[in-house]
């Protein structure tokens, strides 16, 4: 009997520690709402020959100091209902937050601003607004950019304020 009771008690204890060793086992559902409560992967924005020469610049000088995790913080003026001030943090190429800073709140994983949208966005604006006007810090960070969409139409602008934080 005490034979069996200390048999019982080693596979328990090996069971323990093979556990605490290798990890738990993790279903493939399990995994997937991990990486769902990570917020989804950041669209890679991926330089073009054809993209204007100081884009491609500002985000070779980008690439050389962005970390793995890194956040922004974006302001946007205009005409209009007064916006969120957006700050969006990023890890290893996954939105992990997206937060209004003035209501403290927590925003929709589509109002996120990672650094990769900022400079789709400019890009778009090189290629067909009738104005553009970016303002790049020493680190490729477009600090404040006007785009003009078109001359004829009043109000219309994206106007936008970016800081850019690495290293968290």
């Amino acid at each position: 009997m005490a034979v069996r009771a200390l048999a019982s008690y080693v596979v328990g204890l090996a069971g323990v520690l093979a556990l605490c060793v290798a990890g738990p086992a993790v279903s493939e559902s399990a995994a997937t709402a991990d990486s769902a409560r990570q917020g989804p992967k950041v669209a890679a924005f991926v330089p073009r020959a054809s993209d204007d020469d100081r884009l491609r610049a500002a985000w070779a000088r980008w690439v050389k100091v962005r970390t793995p995790h890194y956040a922004t913080r974006v302001m946007r003026a205009c005409e209009c209902p007064e916006q969120p001030i957006v700050r969006t943090e990023v890890r290893r190429g996954r939105l992990v937050s997206v937060r209004d800073v003035k209501q403290h709140s927590t925003l929709p994983w589509s109002q996120a601003k990672p650094m990769d949208r900022i400079f789709r966005l400019l890009r778009k604006g090189y290629r067909t607004a009738d104005a553009i006007s970016v303002r790049y810090n020493k680190r490729g960070v477009p600090l404040f950019l006007v785009i003009d969409w078109s001359e004829l139409v009043a109000d219309e602008e994206t106007v936008l304020s970016v800081r850019a934080r690495t290293g968290l």
